[in-house]
Order: structure tokens, then sequence, then C-alpha cells
């Protein structure tokens, strides 16, 4: 069964092109980017719709952490997707996707953000490494529990399996901590402080 998925839903690098013209497509595939950073997204002071659009204009777009999507199309939907950049420029890539938010704040809502993004900030476990960083990973929820988040991990190794991988996940995310561990993937905890999004890495 897993072949049979596998060979119906490559991933494929999306082509900014592809979802310029198609409105439903794109909000679909930021919905999903949401719910891959669900922790972040809901940080931001803005309507549910006004995040999509957000989003929706950083899909495939240069110096964002979605520059790089991969889809999957499984009997022409979009079922899953990842991203993934260059570990060693993801601080310069967060600070600009920050300014990106600022600007579409208005008031107290610029405020509110930055402090907001502290707390979450001081949340994760800061990462200097050189290699890929996954940004993102998510499954469509009428999807998930059909192996296309393993198939999404699969994909990702295979981009470039001389380089080493690193990612964020949430220590209390346990299925998704146990889907990585099952491809290699090792905590990288060095001090006795427990971060709540930990890096996992593959060496």
């Amino acid at each position: 069964m897993m072949e049979q998925i596998l060979a119906r839903s490559e991933f494929s690098l999306l082509k900014r092109e592809e979802i310029s013209a198609d409105g439903n497509r794109r909000d679909n595939l930021a919905e999903l980017v949401r719910l891959a950073a669900l922790d972040f997204y809901s940080i931001i002071p803005l309507p549910a719709h006004e995040i999509r659009c957000l989003i929706g204009d950083q899909l495939s777009s240069p110096g964002t952490e979605t520059e790089h999507l991969y889809v999957a199309r499984h009997e022409g939907e979009d079922v899953a997707l990842f991203s993934c950049l260059p570990a060693a420029g993801l601080d310069r890539v967060r600070r600009e996707v920050a300014l990106t938010i600022i600007r579409r704040l208005q008031g107290a809502g610029k405020a509110t953000f930055m402090t907001s993004l502290q707390r979450y900030s001081a949340t994760i476990q800061p990462l200097v490494a050189d290699g890929l960083y996954l940004s993102r990973l998510a499954v469509s929820p009428g999807n998930r529990g059909k192996g296309f988040g393993a198939i999404a991990v699969a994909a990702l190794l295979d981009l470039d399996p001389s380089k080493d991988i690193f990612l964020h996940v949430r220590r209390d995310n346990t299925s998704a901590v146990k889907l990585y561990e099952r491809f290699g993937f090792k905590k990288m905890d060095k001090t006795d402080y427990q971060f709540a999004s930990m890096v996992l890495s593959r060496t």
C-alpha cells in the first residue's frame, strides 16, 4: 500500500508561477504551512485569513523559509509538503520574515508581536550548523496516518544524502519525534536546560 501511495504522490519543487494564478491552491498550501508551524503563526496578531495571505505571499519566494517548497499531490490534491534551506542562513531568513510581518502590523500590534516573538524565541533551542534545515513539514488533516509524513522525510533525505540535516520539533510532539528517530535523527541537547522546541540532527 505504501509503495502505491508513493508512486502516485512524489514530491516536486513548487514553482511560484504554479500558484500565482490559482488562489484556492495558494490558500490551501498556505494553510498547510500554517499548520506546520502553528506555535509561531499563532503569535501574529492578525485575522486567520490575513495570516494565510501573508504566508501565501512567501510561498516559493526568495529569502523565506518556504523558498524551496516541495509538494506531494495525490489524486489531484496537495496532501503534504516540506521546505528546507541552508542551516547557516536560518537566522538571517527568520529576521527577514519577522521584519516582513512587523511591516504588515499597525499600532500596538507591532509591540504585541515583538514581545510575543521574544517569548517564543526563548523556547527554541539555538542552532549553529552547516547543512540542510527542515523548516516546514505538514500533512493535510484528512490524509494523516497514511504514511505521507514518512514519505516526506524520505524525500528530504534524498535531496542530498551527503549533507547533514537539522530540524526543530516540539519536545512534547512524541509522534513527530518518533517519526524522525525512525530515519536516524538524534537529539542535540547539550545542556541541562530543555527547550520546548529542540533540535534533531541526522549527520
